[in-house]
């Protein structure tokens, strides 16, 4: 049995591949923005959950009896959504704001697998080290 990874984190697939599972990598391309527009006023959990579902729904209709994991991650600082950085600079600016600082990481799973389907939400509270420009260069260049 093959298990379909509806991401192109690569540390998802890092993740599996260290428990053993080699994932069949299959991308979902949704429109995240739009869902999360649909999504205002409802928590970060849910904005995770709903987003890790749409990912696996829909690439489960293109692998019906086998097991399909979506995911998605938010990070809140002050409680508010920092979206993914883009660009060097803006990875570079953002490591400014979070430096010496603690924050929570949302990540959402849904599991499909033919007609059943289970999602869940975990917290994990991130603390940001006080870094050295060379060390923040070096990362914002990574591409991570």
């Amino acid at each position: 049995m093959r298990l379909i990874l509806a991401s192109q984190s690569p540390s998802r697939a890092a993740i599996l591949r260290a428990a053993g599972v080699e994932p069949v990598l299959e991308p979902a391309d949704i429109d995240e923005r739009a869902l999360e527009t649909q999504l205002a006023g409802h928590s970060p959990a849910d904005t995770v959950a709903a987003l890790a579902t749409a990912k696996a729904e829909k690439v489960a209709s293109r692998y019906p009896d086998e097991p399909v994991i979506g995911g998605d991650s938010m990070l809140l600082l002050d409680d508010e959504p920092q979206g993914k950085p883009h660009t060097e600079e803006a990875t570079i600016e953002r490591w400014h704001q979070q430096a010496g600082r603690t924050a929570e990481l949302l990540t959402g799973h849904c599991l499909i697998f033919g007609n059943k389907r289970h999602v869940e939400t975990s917290t994990t509270t991130v603390h940001f080290a006080q870094a050295s420009e060379a060390d923040i260069a070096a990362y914002a260049h990574s591409g991570e």
